[in-house]
């Protein structure tokens, strides 16, 4: 799955994330130690850069 995951102010898009099932409603969600994994992937340098993306951030109107 893909997860979109901050981190020191930085955004990545990680690919193949695994997700856990939960067995009373079949959310899907990000366990803690799979969560934690990505963030030394990427202190550690070692990601592989697939694509780089431009991202506008825009605000609603108040």
């Amino acid at each position: 799955m893909r997860k979109v995951h901050w981190l020191d102010q930085q955004l990545y898009i990680v690919d193949d994330v695994e997700t856990e099932v939960c067995q009373e409603c079949g959310e899907r969600y990000y366990h803690a130690t799979t969560l934690d994994a990505i963030d030394r992937m990427l202190q550690a340098g070692r990601q592989v850069i697939k694509q780089e993306l431009q991202v506008h951030v825009v605000a609603m109107p108040a």
